[in-house]
């Protein structure tokens, strides 16, 4: 009698790879859905919980995924895996095309005039001293600076004869929200908003060309937060500051570049690594940057030439260096453009809680600390 084991194997065989195949198209088809979720996510925006979760993931790690679903339909039959494979293979390239093109900057800097003039930001987020930072400031000073922005500085900061003698600059402004250094002299340096957890700090630099208007502003770090909620209050609340529109607005947003919730608040702004920006665009968190919560906002009337990132020896963001160039328009023609403009377009209203009016009894007196106009929520 001849033996049956020969004539069960190729049938083993033939099952085992039809179930691979079914598997390595469950894998594609679960990450052909999760690319399709995350770019539908930058489209929506940051406009509920989930969505907004969804939005934070980079593109660059979307890459390994991709990959293995491309692999695993390799040995998916029949027309269908056809189909898994060139999907599969079109995300791919597209996903790299975007990491390559968008969040990496390649031939975008301008060339440089007498003029221009840099600025470098870092968030320190911590009370940082001489001890911890001074490696920090030695980095600042090897870029090139005319202007040196530090948002969160803490409470354990250096004087302002240490940072003079440090940098032999002149001009040295702070407050609890930034610390300001610069070899033009400081007009104003004055937290302007602060409330809900953001800051805005206005300065006002006077450069020989003329006054150059910037805020260093720094957002709510809280993930449970909803974005569209924070941006809208702080639209809310900076269209009745009544200043002039910045030139620039610089500091830790604490969202990804693609947030719509940042472009509706900032609608005439544009960001200076889309423009100009060379190499990576990450700058949190310092060891493997993913995201680029620190940003660079340039106005109307303000070029962008410049944009880089540098590594830190210390605290959890890297540095941003922007290379600028001010438009010759005076600052008087300027002074009429209220910041108005730059948030009015939003469409979110706060949340105001009013407080009932208590009731006068006839002959008594009026309780001033019933006259309230409502509080935020």
């Amino acid at each position: 009698m001849p033996p049956t084991t020969p004539q069960r194997s190729p049938e083993r065989r033939s099952r085992f790879l039809r179930l691979v195949g079914w598997l390595g198209a469950g894998i594609a088809l679960c990450t052909s859905a999760l690319v399709c979720l995350v770019i539908a996510s930058w489209l929506v925006g940051d406009g509920s919980l989930w969505w907004q979760r969804l939005s934070w993931i980079p593109a660059v790690a979307l890459l390994p995924p991709l990959l293995v679903g491309l692999l695993s339909c390799l040995v998916t039959p029949g027309r269908f895996g056809l189909v898994l494979r060139w999907t599969a293979g079109l995300q791919l390239l597209f996903t790299a095309s975007w990491v390559a093109g968008v969040d990496y900057g390649v031939l975008r800097a301008r060339a440089a005039r007498p003029g221009d003039w840099a600025l470098v930001h870092w968030n320190a987020t911590s009370n940082w001293g001489r001890s911890r930072a001074g490696g920090v400031l030695e980095d600042m000073l090897e870029l090139g600076p005319e202007l040196i922005v530090v948002t969160n500085p803490g409470q354990r900061r250096w004087s302002e004869q240490d940072l003079r003698d440090r940098t032999g600059w002149d001009h040295v402004a702070r407050n609890f929200a930034v610390l300001v250094v610069s070899r033009h002299p400081i007009r104003r340096c004055q937290v302007v908003l602060a409330a809900g957890g953001a800051k805005v700090a206005r300065v006002v630099i006077d450069r020989p060309l003329g006054e150059f208007d910037l805020w260093a502003v720094d957002f709510p770090s809280d993930p449970g937060k909803l974005r569209s909620s924070v941006f809208g209050r702080f639209a809310s609340r900076a269209g009745g500051l009544d200043l002039p529109e910045p030139d620039l607005v610089v500091g830790d947003f604490n969202v990804p570049r693609n947030s719509v919730a940042l472009k509706r608040c900032f609608p005439d702004m544009r960001n200076a690594f889309d423009l100009v920006g060379v190499g990576w665009h990450g700058t949190w968190p310092a060891g493997l940057p993913l995201w680029q919560l620190d940003q660079v906002l340039l106005g109307p009337d303000c070029e962008g030439v410049r944009y880089e990132v540098f590594p830190t020896p210390v605290g959890t963001h890297r540095l941003q260096k922007a290379v600028v160039r001010p438009r010759s328009i005076p600052r008087r023609a300027r002074r009429g453009r209220s910041s108005r403009t730059l948030v009015s377009v939003v469409s979110f209203r706060p949340r105001c809680r009013s407080r009932p009016r208590p009731r006068r009894r006839p002959g008594s007196r009026p309780d001033r600390r019933s006259r309230t106009a409502g509080s935020w929520g």
